[in-house]
């Protein structure tokens, strides 16, 4: 009895056609975008708001371009200075609020070194980096609420600015403590030692900085101090026999 026996499948011009389909859907926005015209950047006005209430504090002076891939959708190039706001509630403990803000918001710094003033309810955060280092000059400041500066007192706004301009720093942070806090950043601090020439310590300036980076504030921070301290250790450590 004779018997009809099916040939083997051929596939090969299927799966052919597949991968030039596949390749082509995913080639298809690459080649719009090429010819498209390219979309430029926007300025706008920085504001940084509460997530807690409707409190928010627009900055006039600050026309810069918007990050979409910052934190809270609230980030900002303001040329070459990077700006970041946020919210959160208010503490027992200020100072150590704000520099887990700083270690949230920062890609290189942890927050413990630096140097922190305060102005009532209001607190300032200053960071410049020893010469070599690659972490850039940080500020930052947290605004607590309630009467003239807006919102309610369980509640602080969060602002940090870091670059290496330092003048462009400078400006930033003054406008961005002005705005937040009402008075101006050195009216705020003027009875802090550190601005204080006579009470001004040394300290090694990085490349190219200038010998009176902030206006009015004498040079104020020294290198981070756990290093320091790490080297102290290593230097003194008797091994037991």
């Amino acid at each position: 009895m004779s018997q009809y026996r099916f040939g083997p499948r051929k596939t090969g011009r299927l799966f052919t056609v597949s991968v030039l389909a596949t390749v082509l859907f995913l080639a298809i926005p690459s080649i719009v975008s090429w010819f498209a015209p390219p979309v430029e950047a926007e300025r706008e006005k920085v504001v940084i708001s509460s997530e807690q209430s409707d409190w928010a504090v627009e900055f006039p002076e600050l026309d810069c371009y918007w990050d979409p891939y910052g934190l809270a959708g609230q980030s900002w190039w303001c040329e070459d200075i990077y700006v970041q706001g946020s919210s959160t509630m208010w503490t027992d403990d200020p100072e150590k609020t704000l520099r887990r803000q700083v270690r949230a918001n920062s890609m290189e710094l942890d927050g413990s070194s630096g140097v922190v003033m305060e102005s009532g309810d209001n607190l300032m955060y200053f960071y410049m980096p020893p010469e070599g280092s690659l972490e850039k000059p940080t500020l930052a400041m947290a605004i607590r609420g309630g009467g003239e500066a807006g919102g309610n007192e369980n509640e602080v706004l969060f602002a940090i600015a870091d670059g290496w301009d330092i003048a462009g720093l400078t400006q930033v942070g003054a406008d961005l403590w002005e705005g937040l806090a009402g008075t101006p950043m050195q009216e705020s601090f003027s009875d802090h030692p550190l601005f204080q020439e006579q009470d001004s310590p040394e300290i090694p300036q990085a490349p190219g900085q200038d010998s009176d980076p902030f206006p009015g504030l004498q040079p104020w921070l020294e290198p981070a101090p756990r290093e320091q301290e790490f080297a102290s250790v290593k230097e003194n450590h008797v091994s037991p026999v």
